[in-house]
């Protein structure tokens, strides 16, 4: 599951916004004779057009990740424990709402 994965989406603060795979293999799609780069950049914007450091630099974005929390929470409401996914390094099964908590995130 790509949300809980350490090396792509999940980071220690919250879901990032960008995966870190794009770090290492950036996301390049063409289109007519251009070509366009999404890839991880956590800090300072390496092109102008997004302005350096603001509100969408960083690396998680509170919408986002409130988004996220509201969804799990809803789906765990009505799905419960019937949908168990795993949680942490060793891979215990949780239920969708105990999966963002820290506790299972920490492993």
């Amino acid at each position: 599951m790509h949300v809980l994965d350490p090396a792509q989406l999940l980071g220690p603060y919250g879901l990032r916004s960008v995966s870190r795979r794009h770090a290492e293999h950036p996301f390049v799609p063409k289109l007519e004779d251009r070509e366009f780069m999404l890839d991880h950049e956590p800090a300072e914007s390496t092109s102008a057009m997004f302005g350096g450091n603001s509100n969408w630099r960083g690396p998680v974005w509170f919408p986002l990740n409130y988004l996220l929390i509201e969804a799990l929470q809803k789906h765990d409401y009505f799905l419960g424990n019937t949908l168990q996914v795993p949680c942490g390094e060793q891979g215990a099964p949780a239920s969708l709402w105990h999966v963002w908590r820290p506790t299972c995130r920490s492993g």
